[in-house]
């Protein structure tokens, strides 16, 4: 792929100006209506700023018109970045808002402090009741580090004539009815955080086939995450709300912590599917009412283990999966699953690093024989020094 730099400044608000130079750089709106595939246009944020979009009624904030090709293995690529881009041309595709870069923030950072808007290029729809993006069977379109919010009563992203390829890479989203409720294949949304200013639920809803969910951190009003179709949900931290995980289909659940949540942390509605559910943390509100997982409607078929499944209010879930579909055999918890108290470091101030060794230490093996860890946020266990050693019970890991 040949790509071509191109260069957008957020400083230079909603018009349409600029040669798309680094020295004349667009608009966001003319990068947005001008960038074509093969175009991987460095967007500089406006420091500590949003910059304001508007629109006609139903328009889009953001005007999209270009697409990658799929059969080309094109794409068309939109990043923010601080004070530094990287240069595509000669396969540089850093920015220092990427991880590692000094104006990185991770999603749970954006659930601990807040949005950074130092650390993304932030965009605004003023309450105009406006989505930002309709994609309309476009392909292959990269978003990196942006923020959206404020569209109020409307939707921020919507998907017509079944686009492919579509991702969202640590983005922050608020302020609007939900993220997205669409149909498209091979979506994926990584490393992105999404707070209860979603005030419909789900927050993200997609049918389709080949849906990526992957490093989340969601703090649903209603609901956080549902895929009607295929793909898989890993690494994703879901606090709050009424339903953490949906699925319908066949669908990879692994490695999620999900807390908090009034009815279920998983719910299962996949006939004659097979769902694999390993590696997760399931700690509902309430243990004598809420569930870990709850399989209904047509049900389906689930394969689960090495997860953890505790109550928020202190003891074990009176029932940790249960299955409400007429006939249905509700599974056991699983030979290697646990009903234990996480010990995270301090969950009323979102800091999900589990303690409990048997969490730490009590996922699925790898191929080697290694344990793995439940939960969304790893934690080391750190071993004393061989040599210094004087007993088992300096193991340890947080205190």
């Amino acid at each position: 792929m040949a790509w071509d730099n191109k260069y957008a400044d957020l400083a230079l608000g909603n018009g349409q100006s600029g040669a798309g130079t680094i020295g004349d750089p667009w608009s966001i709106q003319r990068a947005a209506t001008t960038a074509v595939e093969e175009d991987y246009v460095w967007v500089k944020a406006a420091t500590g700023a949003e910059t304001v979009l508007s629109g006609g009624f139903g328009q889009d904030l953001l005007a999209v018109a270009g697409t990658g090709v799929v059969a080309n293995n094109t794409h068309l690529v939109f990043k923010c970045y601080h004070t530094t881009p990287g240069d595509a041309e000669n396969d540089n595709f850093v920015s220092d808002m990427d991880v590692g870069g000094a104006y990185y923030q991770s999603p749970l950072d954006a659930l601990i402090n807040g949005i950074d808007l130092n650390k993304c290029g932030a965009l605004s729809g003023n309450g105009q009741d406006n989505q930002f993006i309709t994609f309309n069977g476009q392909d292959n379109i990269h978003f990196y580090h942006f923020s959206m919010r404020d569209t109020i009563t409307a939707n921020i992203l919507i998907f017509a004539g079944d686009p492919f390829g579509i991702t969202f890479n640590n983005c922050r989203f608020n302020d609007a009815q939900r993220v997205l409720d669409g149909t498209g294949d091979a979506i994926s949304f990584i490393d992105c955080y999404g707070d209860d200013g979603i005030v419909a639920g789900p927050s993200i809803k997609i049918f389709g086939d080949g849906i990526l969910y992957l490093g989340n951190v969601i703090k649903p009003a209603v609901q956080a995450l549902y895929i009607i179709g295929s793909g898989s949900a890993i690494g994703n931290l879901l606090v709050g709300g009424s339903r953490g995980l949906l699925v319908v289909g066949e669908v990879l659940i692994a490695n999620n912590t999900c807390y908090g949540q009034s009815i279920t942390c998983i719910r299962i509605m996949s006939a004659d599917t097979i769902t694999p559910i390993y590696n997760n943390i399931l700690m509902p509100a309430v243990a004598a009412s809420d569930y870990g997982i709850l399989i209904e409607g047509s049900g389906g078929t689930i394969r689960n283990d090495y997860n953890c499944f505790w109550g928020i209010d202190g003891v074990a879930l009176t029932t940790p999966i249960e299955n409400v579909k007429a006939g249905g055999h509700t599974p056991a918890i699983g030979t290697h699953s646990i009903e234990a108290d996480p010990l995270f470091v301090d969950a009323a101030n979102n800091d999900f690093r589990p303690r409990n060794p048997d969490v730490v230490r009590g996922g699925m093996p790898d191929i080697s024989g290694n344990p793995g860890q439940m939960g969304a946020v790893l934690q080391k266990y750190n071993f004393a020094n061989r040599g210094r050693m004087t007993d088992m019970a300096r193991l340890g890991i947080i205190r």
